[in-house]
């Protein structure tokens, strides 16, 4: 299995609780769902497709907006949180970058957090592409390299590694040994662009 995937799966029950977490991290992740939800008109009937879903955080608040919900991770136990949490919505463990699912189909697609763990980005947009009706919304979130939080980590990570020893006794923290890439705006549009998404 794929270390994020491990990672992920391995921590499907914590993972929720990090969005109440009184943090810096429990604080973006808040606000990240409140904007992309924001982001996203309401509509009387409406499918939404959540890649990466993780254990369906978003799901509740597409609903409300007025979309019935497929969500997908490739984390079989992000999948059974979600079945359990959501029973109304189609949950399907499947990797982004093969969705067992029917062409230009969904109205919205959305992706937060995921796009920074894969391989292969372009794989995972080109099904996006596929699935997402003509005219339809990909709303996809990317860790901003030059964001004060994202330099706060690097600092740290550059810190523990010096210190190492002493710090991983006080701050050991099992995610550090999964890597992600962070985005330059620039970057982030140019991928998008290349895989044909008008970026609004």
């Amino acid at each position: 299995m794929d270390p994020a995937v491990n990672y992920f799966n391995n921590t499907s029950q914590l993972y929720i609780a990090e969005y109440e977490r009184l943090t810096p991290e429990g604080y973006s992740f808040r606000i990240r769902r409140k904007k992309v939800l924001a982001l996203i008109p309401s509509v009387s009937r409406g499918l939404a497709l959540d890649i990466g879903a993780g254990p369906g955080i978003l799901i509740s608040g597409l609903e409300d907006l007025g979309y019935s919900v497929t969500a997908t991770d490739a984390a079989p136990n992000m999948v059974r949180t979600i079945s359990k949490q959501h029973p109304q919505a189609t949950a399907i463990t499947a990797p982004a970058e093969r969705l067992p699912l029917p062409d230009k189909t969904y109205d919205v697609v959305t992706m937060l957090g995921l796009l920074e763990y894969l391989s292969h980005e372009d794989l995972a947009l080109s099904e996006v592409w596929r699935v997402l009706r003509p005219g339809g919304l990909l709303v996809v979130t990317f860790p901003h390299a030059y964001s004060p939080w994202r330099l706060w980590n690097r600092l740290l990570v550059s810190t523990v590694g010096i210190f190492g020893r002493y710090f991983r006794i006080i701050f050991d923290k099992p995610s550090a040994a999964i890597v992600h890439r962070e985005y330059r705006p620039r970057v982030a549009e140019q991928l998008l662009a290349k895989n044909g998404f008008e970026i609004l």
